[in-house]
């Protein structure tokens, strides 16, 4: 039985090794042409502008004409290599997420800092703020299920005024409360924010008491770890922060020649 595995199948009648050849690499060029033609011929006829006179284009001009082709580029992408679903299921988890920072931004910074004062605070039972929440989700409260109800209350504030009030309460609390700060610590929708000690970027607390300042970090905050897995899941909302090199950002930093021959 052939162990081997299979051999890469592209689009557009291209073999993988077509990708190590100048021949291949023509041919590869021409099929992207034809797919920028095909979607928009005036964008086509602009690159072929530039190619056939790249020191015409003004720098401004230049960065214009990267920008308009790096969506295309990355759909040709998707279709050279027949990964066109697996991309799509990836930008449905971006935008899943999406709710978390339009309602931190705009409810939670805006609206529950802001209107909800300390002395209110004082007297809210986050726990029952919790339970009702999550009777009125139908699901257990977790930042993204609170963003997606706060956005749908939010088409018709008059009809749930009560439930809004009740989000913005809760909010205030898991913003501004060491005990909601503490609860929230591993999220991001309900983080405040805050001005930088850059001195103090990491949140050590300092001991002197045996005459010599001992740096160490909060007992809740110290992970042991066994062996190379991680000791705590990695929070989804991390990895937004991560900027992977997708071909828009390639293409942005190249320059765009047409292959000689």
């Amino acid at each position: 039985m052939d162990s081997s595995p299979p051999a890469l199948r592209l689009a557009f009648d291209l073999a993988f090794d077509d990708l190590y050849s100048r021949d291949g690499l023509i041919r590869l060029d021409r099929a992207f042409l034809a797919w920028v033609g095909e979607v928009d011929a005036g964008l086509c006829s602009r690159l072929d502008g530039a190619r056939a006179d790249p020191g015409a284009l003004a720098a401004k001009e230049e960065s214009d004409l990267l920008i308009a082709l790096s969506p295309l580029l990355e759909d040709f992408l998707c279709r050279l290599f027949g990964i066109e679903s697996e991309v799509q299921d990836l930008a449905a988890r971006h935008h899943e997420l999406a709710p978390l920072y339009s309602v931190k931004r705009l409810f939670v910074q805006r609206r529950a800092l802001h209107k909800v004062k300390a002395d209110e605070l004082e007297a809210f039972d986050a726990v029952a703020g919790e339970t009702k929440l999550a009777d009125l989700f139908g699901e257990p409260l977790s930042e993204l299920a609170f963003a997606r109800w706060v956005t749908t209350w939010q088409k018709d504030e008059a009809a749930h005024a009560a439930e809004l009030e009740l989000a913005a309460r809760y909010a205030a609390w898991a913003a501004s409360t060491p005990q909601g700060r503490s609860k929230h610590r591993a999220g991001v929708l309900f983080r405040a924010p805050r001005k930088l000690d850059f001195m103090r970027l990491v949140p050590v607390q300092t001991d002197a008491t045996q005459g010599v300042a001992r740096h160490a970090l909060p007992a809740d905050h110290m992970r042991r770890r066994e062996g190379f897995a991680l000791p705590i899941p990695v929070p989804t909302w991390s990895a937004l922060s991560i900027r992977p090199t997708t071909a828009s950002g390639a293409m942005s930093r190249a320059k765009i020649r047409a292959p000689r021959g």
